[in-house]
């Protein structure tokens, strides 16, 4: 099992059909999703990075996943979502 990230923002069907398979080639293993709420509450404890497309997210969204990663120092890339 690879790096066990969480990608924030973006449809569920590119998250499932093209960043999901690209980023396993990379050993990198999509766990957690969200999308269509207002911020991130909190990050799952096994969660060792963020993933966030940016041009597929409100700013609430964003900044409520990047200052998450910050504060448990996991590390976060933003991202568009052209791969």
């Amino acid at each position: 099992m690879g790096l066990a990230v969480m990608v924030v923002g973006g449809e569920p069907s590119l998250i499932q059909h093209t960043y999901k398979k690209k980023l396993a080639a990379s050993g990198v293993d999509v766990c957690w999703h969200v999308d269509r709420v207002r911020q991130v509450d909190s990050l799952p404890p096994e969660c060792e990075g963020v993933i966030v497309i940016k041009d597929m997210c409100t700013h609430g969204l964003r900044d409520s996943a990047v200052q998450l990663a910050k504060a448990k120092g996991v590390p976060f890339a933003n991202v568009l979502r052209k791969f």
